[in-house]
């Protein structure tokens, strides 16, 4: 793992799309955490004191516009202040250290959105508003796989509302898309009921919570529905690598049959990995290991290191020979628990279980 972290692997993260985020992420991530630990050093945020203050402060000068917010306040916040400000004070810290470590960020980064979103109901709209969209833009990005510990927890947790995704990713899981498009339906709807509430239209006004969170709505469902749809315009495509152009079109034609999957066929291990640096919705590679009839001296053990260190996507290794007689797959099975090797000729009722493996995994 250790022998990835090298200059020219990070200056390649830095190329990624959407690193240009990376400073806004480290910047917010920052202000969690120097927030959280201001608040350590306060002795009247350990009693509740000072946000029983906060609390009743906004309550008195009519700064709650939801009556239900308003009982949530009086008969749940007030008489926990003490438990809830400690909730606080580690939500503070752990979102900082999350989003700046890009660890399970976008958890993080939506326990940031739940608190600013309190504050803001609370009366507080400044600056909870500025980063509310700020965060938004972050987990929507998946900023947090950019040199971030999440494009590690990636390989084995594929949900976005839970570690952020790197680009490449393509395959998603359906309840990824269903996660969104509920947040259209929670934060338009939102939106609508903060119109109600609105006592200023003008629209020089900036400190009308109803306004706030009608706009705020607003956005949000609008960025979240432009996501849903990135998300269902996703191209499934397979990569099929074989020395033997015919063995390519016969396994071509099976998936076609079976799955209805755009095959993206390559001859030789360059093509292969050419390919696979160019074409971001290759999600499964489908290859041979021995390839002495293409003049390269390199095989399907070097296309699968070149995988390992670039995507990590699931590999079907096509071999006469078992995995371990190959020293290039020593950690065949721990890289990816979606790796299957599979015999020559193949099976194909084998390997339609072990593409649907694969398939159904990633997107139920």
């Amino acid at each position: 793992m250790l022998k990835y972290l090298t200059w020219k692997n990070l200056l390649n993260e830095l190329k990624t799309k959407g690193s240009f985020l990376l400073p806004l992420r480290l910047f917010l991530g920052l202000g969690w955490l120097r927030a959280g630990m201001a608040k350590l050093t306060k002795p009247a945020w350990y009693n509740g004191e000072a946000l029983q203050k906060f609390l009743t402060d906004h309550i008195d000068k009519g700064d709650i516009i939801f009556p239900h917010y308003e009982f949530l306040i009086n008969n749940l916040f007030l008489p926990n202040a003490f438990i809830l400000a400690w909730i606080i004070i580690v939500g503070q810290i752990l979102c900082g250290v999350g989003i700046l470590l890009g660890a399970f960020s976008n958890i993080a980064l939506m326990m940031g959105i739940i608190m600013n979103l309190n504050f803001i109901l609370a009366g507080a709209p400044n600056p909870s508003a500025f980063y509310v969209v700020i965060q938004i833009v972050l987990l929507l990005s998946n900023t947090g796989a950019i040199l971030g510990l999440d494009k590690l927890l990636s390989h084995k947790i594929h949900y976005a509302f839970l570690v952020a995704q790197p680009e490449h990713k393509t395959i998603r899981p359906a309840s990824e898309r269903y996660f969104f498009l509920t947040l259209v339906f929670i934060t338009f709807f939102s939106a609508i009921y903060s119109g109600f509430f609105i006592k200023d239209f003008n629209p020089n006004s900036i400190h009308d919570v109803g306004m706030i969170l009608f706009v705020l709505g607003f956005i949000s469902s609008a960025a979240f529905f432009i996501k849903y749809c990135y998300l269902i315009q996703h191209k499934i495509k397979f990569l099929v690598v074989d020395d033997e152009s015919n063995a390519v079109d016969v396994m071509e034609d099976y998936v076609n049959e079976n799955f209805e999957i755009e095959v993206v066929k390559a001859t030789t291990i360059s093509e292969a990995q050419e390919r696979l640096v160019k074409d971001p919705n290759i999600v499964l590679i489908i290859s041979d290991y021995n390839m002495g009839k293409n003049n390269e001296d390199r095989d399907g053990g070097d296309l699968y290191l070149f995988n390992k260190g670039y995507k990590n996507l699931p590999f079907l290794l096509f071999s006469a020979e078992k995995v371990g007689d190959h020293e290039k797959l020593t950690s065949f099975y721990d890289d990816n628990i979606h790796n299957h090797p599979i015999g020559k000729p193949f099976d194909k009722d084998k390997t339609k279980e072990c593409i649907e493996d694969i398939l159904v995994y990633y997107w139920v």
